[in-house]
């Protein structure tokens, strides 16, 4: 006769074999099927209660229950936390609150006696709460002035096109010159490409992205002069648009911040008085509002333009621009643009309730 495969010896007590609804097969009215079934379906029935008042909120804090059934080993147990723990935030001396933080104070506030941090993370599981997540928002107060100005900017986007009129959205972006110390190794049959974590610094470049959605047409324009924002309104208006009568630029908001070298009063900086006065007058300009830089679609050409370009170490300003316009140029080539799918009666729809990093969220409004 073979010895059955035991991997485990619990012993119980009279109290543990009540309380975790396990059979006792020492006594013979309790072997065999169909024994004492009322019982264990009731006793199920209870536990099944208990689970639900303590989800609920209602009874003990924490409550231990013992099961039998298939899938638990008897004696083993399963402790239930009902979602009350309230997580303020880190403690002091810590970035951030952990798994093993919160067991502590579940124990320090006497809630349980032990608990371990996986049955922590078990319970955030549930809620959907991630403790190492963290996100960037800024929650604004939409005035007068932010819808003026975002129905302004949608009013542009509605525009048909004119070659004498173009509609241009303009955003900076800058990148950091990185060279190799050592020549990275290409990728070989079953080998991923290799390149040493040490590099080197040669400064950073300034990149503006000129795009305009209704023709399907972008150039960067790359510059690390200190007047790089009044060379680009000059190249813009001299060497791109010559002939236009005006240009409709649309800019971010933030760029006001810098108000000797990101507006029109670069141009006098830059430029004899005379000089700046006429280019001044080549455009017309509209600014995003604050905090919703996303209304500017210079912004997503510039994200395209980080993923497929500008994802990997660059040297110098000679291949930064030269690679920068090979992109531009096989992009021009496709007619690749932006479709603006959100207008202003769409806004008006609708009530900005937050920000998240550069992209802007909107509940419908009730």
């Amino acid at each position: 006769m073979t010895k059955p495969n035991v991997k485990y010896h619990v012993t119980l007590t009279g109290g543990e074999r009540k309380d975790c609804r396990v059979p006792d097969t020492t006594r013979p009215d309790t072997v065999g099927p169909g024994r004492n079934t009322g019982k264990r379906r009731m006793d199920r029935q209870e536990n099944s209660r208990r689970l639900r008042r303590l989800r609920a909120g209602r009874g003990p804090v924490a409550e231990t229950v013992c099961r039998g059934r298939a899938g638990n080993r008897p004696g083993t147990e399963k402790t239930v936390v009902p979602p009350v723990i309230k997580i303020d935030g880190a403690p002091e001396g810590r970035s951030r609150c952990t798994l093993q933080l919160l067991a502590g104070k579940v124990v320090e506030l006497g809630i349980l006696d032990n608990i371990s941090a996986a049955a922590i993370g078990n319970r955030l599981k549930k809620n959907e709460i991630k403790l190492r997540r963290r996100e960037q928002w800024c929650i604004p107060k939409p005035s007068d002035e932010f819808v003026e100005r975002m129905e302004d900017v949608l009013s542009v986007y509605t525009l048909p096109y004119q070659e004498n009129r173009p509609v241009i959205c303009l955003d900076e972006t800058n990148r950091q010159l990185i060279g190799e110390i050592t020549s990275p190794f290409p990728p070989q049959p079953g080998q991923a490409a290799v390149y040493d974590y040490e590099y080197v610094r040669n400064g950073a470049a300034d990149l503006f992205m000129l795009f305009e959605p209704l023709a399907a047409q972008r150039q960067v324009m790359v510059t690390q002069t200190k007047v790089d924002f009044a060379g680009c309104l000059s190249y813009l208006s001299d060497r791109l648009y010559p002939h236009a009568e005006k240009i409709i630029l649309v800019m971010d908001n933030a760029n006001l911040r810098f108000e000797n070298t990101h507006s029109l009063a670069s141009l006098y900086t830059a430029f004899p008085r005379a000089e700046a006065r006429r280019l001044a007058e080549r455009f017309e300009i509209h600014h995003t509002p604050k905090h919703a830089s996303w209304l500017n679609m210079a912004e997503i050409e510039i994200g395209v333009m980080s993923r497929q370009c500008l994802s990997r170490r660059i040297p110098t300003m000679e291949e930064m621009t030269s690679q920068v316009k090979a992109w531009a140029v096989s992009r021009n080539k496709r007619k690749d643009t932006v479709h603006g799918q959100f207008t202003t009666q769409d806004a008006r729809k609708f009530r900005l309730v937050g920000v998240r990093g550069s992209c802007g969220t909107l509940v419908k409004k009730r």
